[in-house]
C-alpha cells in the first residue's frame, strides 16, 4: 500500500503537467494571439486574474487543510474544477459566439480552470511528506517532476489527432470535414488566387469559414491533383498583405478586416481549381482531450493517497484565517530564513512562470516555429526538465536545496541572456533543451527547501504562503511581459526587439531573486556537520 501510495502521489504530477504544457504552455496561448489575433496582454491578463483568484482564497484554505487534514479531499475537488472548466474551454472556442465571444469566454473558462490547477499543488505539494521520510524527499520530489514531464511529452503527442486530424501520418476517421471547392485559378493570377468576396489577386483571405480550423488543400484539374499546396498566415508574420489598386493608383492596404492567408502551388493550367477541407479541430479541439487526460490520470492519487493521521484542531473563521496567515508573515523570525526565501521565490518565479506561458508565442512570432516544430521542440525541451529534475533530485539531497537552487538560477540568467542576444533558430535548439533542464531543477529543489524551514505541522500553511508568493508573481509578471511589448511597439520597436526587451526584464528579474536566496539559511549544511 506504500508503493501504491508514493506511485499515485508522483503520478499526479503526470497528470496535472499535461494541462500546464497543453494548455498554459501551447495550444491556447496560441489560439488567443495567432488563432485570433489578440495582443499577449490578453493572455497575462487571465494568467493574472487566475493567480488573484489564487491570492484570495488560498490562504485560508491552507490554514484549514491543515487543521481538518484534508489535503486529499481539497486536492481531488480542486482537480475536478480545472478538468470541467478546460473542457468548458473546449465548448467555448468552437461555440457559435463570434471571434470575440468565443475569445471571451473561453478566458473565462481558462481563468478558473488555472486556478483550479494552481490550488490543486498547494494540498499536492503539501502530501509529500505523507508519501515518503525526509531523509529522501529530496529524491521522490524529483521523480514527482520527471514523471511531470513525462506526462507533458505523452500529452503533447496524445491529442494531435485533436488538433490535425491526424498523428505519424495515419489520419483519424471524423476528424476531418468534407471536401469542398473555393477558388479557380485565373490568367495572370501567378499562381495565387484569392478566396471569394477578397479584393487582389494573391491573396487567401479565411473569409466566412472557421478561422479556428486546419486546412487540407488540393488543386485539381481534369483527373490531375497537386497536393503540395502552402499556405502562409500573413498576419501571424506580422504584417498586413497589400495589393495594387486596379486603377493605377499605386499600393494600398486591404481594407478588409481579419486575418490574410496566401495560397500557392506550382504546375497548374489555368481553370484549375483550390479545394480544401479541415483537417482536425485546430487548436482549440485539444481542450476537451486534455480536461479528460488530466482527469484520468489524477483518479489513483485521488482515490489512493491519504494524509497521515494527526490530531484535528479548531479551525479558525473566515477572519481568523486570514489574521493567521497575516502573523505567520509578522512571525516568519521564528523560522529564519522563510521570508527571504518567499521574496526571493517571487522574483524567479516572476521569470520562469512567464517564459513558461510565452514560450510557444515567442517561437511561433519570433522564430516563426509551425506548430509541428513546436511540438518537437518543446518535447525535447521536456525530455530535458525530465533529466534535470531526476538529476536535481540527487543533487538536492547531496548538498543541499539551498546550493543547487543558486546553481539553477545562474544557468537561468546565462541560457536566457542568449536568448536575448541571438533569434537564430539553430541556436534554440541548444538554448530550449538548457532551459528545460534548469526548469526541471528549479521545481525539484525548491519544495524541499522550503520543507527544512518549517516545522512539519504548519507545511500546509507555509505551502499555501508559498503558492500565495508565486501567484503574487504570476500577477505581474505575464501581465508586466504584455506590457512590455505593447509599449515597446507602441515605440515602435521591431518585433524582434520587443521580444528582447521583454526576455531582457525577465533576466533582472532573476537575478535580484538570486541575491536574495543568498542569505537564505543552509539546513543542510548544518545537519551534514
Amino acid at each position: 500500500m506504500k508503493r501504491l501510495r508514493l506511485s499515485s502521489w508522483i503520478l499526479y504530477d503526470f497528470a496535472n503537467t499535461i494541462f500546464s504544457m497543453n494548455i498554459v504552455t501551447l495550444y491556447f496561448s496560441l489560439w488567443v494571439t495567432v488563432n485570433n489575433g489578440k495582443p499577449d496582454l490578453w493572455v497575462g491578463i487571465a494568467n493574472g486574474a487566475s493567480a488573484f483568484l489564487i491570492l484570495v482564497t488560498l490562504p485560508l484554505l491552507g490554514v484549514w487543510s491543515d487543521a481538518y487534514h484534508r489535503k486529499q479531499m481539497y486536492l481531488s475537488l480542486s482537480t475536478v474544477a480545472c478538468c470541467a472548466f478546460t473542457a468548458l474551454m473546449g465548448v467555448a472556442a468552437m461555440s457559435g459566439l463570434g471571434p470575440t465571444g468565443r475569445v471571451l469566454s473561453a478566458l473565462v473558462a481558462f481563468v478558473i480552470a488555472n486556478f483550479g490547477y494552481h490550488a490543486g499543488l498547494v494540498f499536492y505539494n503539501a502530501l509529500l511528506m505523507s508519501v515518503t521520510e525526509q531523509k529522501v524527499m529530496g529524491r521522490v520530489s524529483g521523480y514527482g517532476v520527471a514523471a511531470g514531464y513525462l506526462g507533458a511529452i505523452i500529452g503533447l503527442f496524445l491529442v494531435v489527432p485533436f488538433a490535425e486530424g491526424a498523428v505519424l501520418g495515419k489520419g483519424f476517421p471524423g476528424l476531418s470535414g468534407k471536401w469542398e471547392r473555393v477558388a479557380e485559378l485565373k490568367a495572370g493570377s501567378n499562381g495565387y488566387v484569392p478566396a471569394p468576396g477578397a479584393s487582389g489577386r494573391s491573396i487567401y483571405r479565411d473569409g466566412p469559414l472557421d478561422l479556428d480550423a486546419n486546412y487540407e488543400y488540393e488543386v485539381r484539374k481534369d483527373g490531375w491533383t497537386a497536393r503540395d499546396v502552402k499556405a502562409r498566415d500573413l498576419y501571424q508574420d506580422g504584417h498586413r498583405p497589400k495589393n495594387k489598386d486596379d486603377a493605377g493608383d499605386g499600393t494600398q492596404d486591404f481594407s478588409l478586416k481579419g486575418r490574410f492567408f496566401e495560397v500557392s502551388w506550382e504546375g497548374a493550367a489555368e481553370g484549375a481549381a483550390l479545394w480544401r477541407r479541415t483537417r482536425g479541430w485546430g487548436r482549440a479541439g485539444t481542450f476537451i482531450p486534455t480536461g479528460i487526460l488530466f482527469l484520468a490520470f489524477a483518479l489513483p492519487c485521488m482515490i489512493w493517497v491519504r494524509e497521515r493521521p494527526a490530531p484535528n484542531h479548531a479551525a479558525p473563521g473566515l477572519k481568523a484565517a486570514y489574521m493567521k496567515v497575516w502573523q505567520s508573515l509578522r512571525h516568519t523570525q521564528k523560522h529564519p530564513g522563510v521570508l527571504r526565501f518567499l521574496i526571493g521565490k517571487y522574483f524567479y518565479e516572476d521569470s520562469i512562470a512567464t517564459v513558461y506561458i510565452f514560450m510557444a508565442v515567442y517561437a511561433s512570432k519570433v522564430l516563426k516555429f509551425a506548430d509541428g516544430e513546436q511540438r518537437v521542440f518543446l518535447m525535447t525541451a521536456t525530455t530535458f526538465a525530465m533529466v534535470g529534475s531526476f538529476g536535481a533530485g540527487f543533487v538536492t539531497d547531496r548538498i543541499g536545496p539551498k546550493k543547487t537552487i543558486m546553481i539553477v538560477l545562474a544557468g537561468w540568467v546565462v541560457f536566457l541572456t542568449a536568448a536575448v542576444a541571438t533569434t537564430e533558430r539553430n541556436h534554440f535548439w541548444v538554448i530550449g533543451p538548457a532551459l528545460g533542464v534548469l526548469l526541471g531543477s528549479m521545481w525539484t529543489s525548491s519544495r524541499p527547501l522550503l520543507v527544512t524551514l518549517v516545522p512539519r505541522e504548519s507545511q500546509g500553511e507555509f505551502f499555501a504562503l508559498s503558492e500565495l508568493t508565486g501567484k503574487m508573481s504570476a500577477v505581474m509578471g505575464p501581465a508586466l511581459w504584455g506590457l512590455i511589448i505593447l509599449w515597446a511597439d507602441k515605440a515602435g520597436a521591431s518585433l524582434i526587439n520587443q521580444y528582447r526587451w521583454a526576455i531582457a526584464s525577465l533576466v533582472l528579474m532573476i537575478i535580484i531573486g538570486g541575491a536574495i536566496i543568498w542569505k537564505v539559511p543552509d539546513h543542510h549544511r548544518k545537519q551534514a556537520a
